[in-house]
């Protein structure tokens, strides 16, 4: 996967190199080098992460004394939710967000924190599969409270790729393009085609 990761990269910036000696704008060459850097930054730290939550899963699988009743959910739950650098900050954001202090937001996470902690009791995964899951799945949306309401109405644990817009939340111009630059790098480093 480094391999293929380190030649994607290359590209992108060979790429980047060509367009700008066409356009001969310097600023957007910043601007996209910037976004580039920042996601592939947040993609490494989901990578470490990654590591983490295997080496959790393999001792828990050796020695399942160790984590007696929920205190294994409870790891992985403050491992996820505290891990630095895996949010987009408040970028990810609705329409009706765009401004508000977050203490007036929601952070909802699109796949609940319960399917990872679920999934490293149930399953043996390799570091590969937890750094996919985790760069594929892991967001987090600031929402209004009323937006949230909505939301949870039809769907609070099992959310499918169209509840915000079933809810009739609209995500920021903005938060679209952040969330599309990053899943192009997640393709290009997993193989997914862009």
């Amino acid at each position: 996967m480094a391999g293929r990761q380190g030649k994607s990269r290359r590209r992108f910036l060979d790429g980047e190199c060509q367009k700008w000696r066409k356009k001969k704008k310097p600023q957007i060459l910043k601007g996209a080098l910037a976004i580039h850097f920042s996601n592939a930054k947040r993609l490494a730290r989901m990578g470490e992460l990654a590591r983490m939550l295997y080496a959790l899963q393999r001792s828990a699988h050796r020695r399942p004394d160790l984590y007696p009743g929920r205190t294994l959910g409870d790891v992985v739950n403050g491992l996820i939710r505290n891990w630095p650098g895996l949010s987009f900050g408040g970028d990810l954001c609705s329409k009706a967000a765009v401004g508000k202090p977050v203490a007036k937001l929601v952070g909802e996470h699109d796949l609940p924190i319960s399917f990872f902690r679920d999934m490293i009791s149930r399953t043996s995964l390799s570091v590969n599969d937890w750094h996919y899951l985790i760069a594929r799945y892991m967001r987090v949306r600031w929402i209004t409270k009323a937006e949230n309401r909505r939301l949870c109405r039809r769907h609070k644990q099992n959310r499918p790729k169209d509840a915000y817009r079933k809810a009739g939340i609209r995500m920021a111009t903005s938060a679209r393009r952040l969330e599309y630059a990053f899943n192009r790098i997640v393709a290009s480093a997993f193989d997914l085609g862009a």
